[in-house]
């Protein structure tokens, strides 16, 4: 009696349990979010996962970071040819143009400059970062071009403006020295958030305000003159030698948006790189173009100046990095420090606008900065 009533209860029990276990193993109803989708979300409303912040916490910090730079940068132009090295295999009707010719460029070599930053974290703000960096740059290139006793040296109209009369053809010179200047001083200010998109990458986002104050001067002198017309035999020899000079003065702003990633290996060792985009609000202040000199022994309207204040423009810039850094957390990380080593690239849309003064079908040049950035960074 007492295994039929046992028997009874199990199979009323199993009975009333199937349908909770038939729930158990069917998929959870969600509960409605505690927050609006799109809007800001409080602390503790949705769980950390891989966006945490990822940015330097020192013990009793204050948030602030600074970084110095080492910058070994070369400066690369379009529209940079000085003239051309001609090896004339035959005289004629436009001699200048038989042979084979070496184009001369202008060639800056690689520079010293540096960086400076300050930034501070916003704890209160979502872990937000502002920071501000200046970067100060200098390059300059001299260079002398002869022609030997079998070459011709013609000039290039590219930065020398000195082809305008009514008269077509090229100007030759025996020997022709020339030199460009820059001088470049940038500041950033931006707004960063660096955060985690795994266990061993983060990133580090940033939009902010970029300024650019970039000088350019190009001088040229040329002497022992020349000259071969479109439809002469022979050059007419020119009396004395020329001095051209080319300037432009500009400043630029505009909104910067930019990712850092950092790949991180281990033992405090990570690869970063790095890339940005601007478009900047460009104002020339000063661009002129001048020649004097007796560059025609018939004519003076070879010799001008052209002068064009206060052009207004808008230049895009593009801006990636790639280096290997180190860095740890010291006195029972109260501080961090890190340093870190990258190759810089720099690309700047139709900065050189001095082309359109000179030739009327001219058209601006983009110019690029590039090389070796070693950086070191403290937090505290």
């Amino acid at each position: 009696m007492i295994r039929v009533e046992l028997k009874v209860a199990a199979a009323i029990a199993s009975t009333m349990l199937i349908p909770w276990i038939a729930r158990a193993d069917s998929p959870a109803v969600s509960e409605p979010p505690t927050y609006l989708s799109g809007e800001k979300v409080k602390q503790g409303q949705l769980p950390g996962g891989y966006n945490e912040a990822a940015s330097y916490s020192c013990k009793n910090g204050r948030g602030f970071f600074l970084t110095g730079d080492y910058i070994y940068w070369t400066w690369q132009q379009e529209m940079m040819e000085v003239g051309t090295l001609i090896t004339p295999t035959a005289f004629g009707a436009q001699a200048f143009l038989i042979g084979s010719g070496e184009i001369i460029l202008q060639s800056p070599d690689y520079s010293s400059g540096f960086q400076l930053g300050l930034g501070y974290g916003l704890k209160g703000m979502d872990d937000w970062i502002v920071s501000t960096e200046y970067t100060w740059y200098k390059n300059s290139d001299t260079l002398t071009s002869t022609a030997s006793s079998s070459q011709i040296l013609a000039v290039s109209t590219t930065l020398i403006p000195y082809i305008q009369g009514s008269t077509p053809g090229v100007l030759l010179a025996d020997q022709l020295k020339t030199k460009a200047r820059l001088t470049y001083n940038a500041a950033d200010l931006l707004l960063q958030r660096p955060f985690y998109f795994g266990r061993k990458l983060t990133a580090d986002l940033m939009v902010g305000l970029e300024a650019l104050w970039i000088d350019q001067k190009f001088t040229a002198t040329g002497s022992d003159l020349s000259f071969v017309a479109a439809d002469a035999f022979v050059a007419t020899a020119v009396d004395g030698s020329f001095n051209s000079t080319s300037k432009q003065k500009s400043w630029a702003l505009g909104p910067k948006f930019g990712l850092n990633s950092h790949w991180l290996l281990g033992y405090g060792i990570k690869i970063m790189g790095s890339a940005s985009l601007s478009a900047l609000y460009t104002r020339y202040t000063t661009l002129s173009t001048s020649v004097t000199g007796a560059v025609s022994s018939t004519s003076s309207a070879n010799l001008h100046t052209n002068q064009k204040k206060n052009y207004n423009t808008v230049n895009p810039i593009a801006e990636a990095s790639l280096g290997l850094g180190w860095g740890s957390y010291f006195c029972d990380d109260s501080i961090h420090f890190e340093v870190s080593a990258g190759y810089d690239f720099k690309l700047f849309w139709n900065q050189n606008v001095v082309n359109t003064l000179i030739n009327s079908n001219g058209s601006p040049g983009n110019m690029s900065l590039q090389g070796l950035n070693i950086q070191a960074r403290f937090d505290f």
